[in-house]
């Protein structure tokens, strides 16, 4: 399936074996970039513990499929958003009634 975030075209099938596996990478990467961003953030480093988010933010598409979908936007929340969105579009439990759905 082809997507398009922030101006940058990739494609990505969750029901592709090799994208699935490493989607399940990537959030295993996420958790652990968010909660050492709130270690850093409740240890009042705020600057680190927002750039600790937007790092984690920025490496999850680069990790997922390649590019850099989150570019140079420089804030932590927007590009929360933009990883939030993504994965809500997708939807492995959707049932498949034919092959061209």
């Amino acid at each position: 399936m082809k997507y398009k975030i922030n101006d940058v075209e990739f494609e990505f099938d969750i029901y592709e074996v090799e994208d699935a596996k490493r989607l399940e990478e990537v959030y295993s990467k996420i958790e652990k970039g968010e909660a050492e961003a709130v270690t850093l953030l409740r240890d009042k480093k705020i600057g680190q513990g927002v750039e600790a988010l937007y790092d984690c933010y920025k490496k999850f598409f680069i990790d997922l499929v390649g590019v850099d979908v989150i570019k140079d936007l420089n804030n932590a929340l927007k590009a929360q958003r933009l990883v939030v969105d993504f994965v809500k579009g997708l939807d492995p439990s959707k049932e498949i009634t034919s092959i061209n759905d």
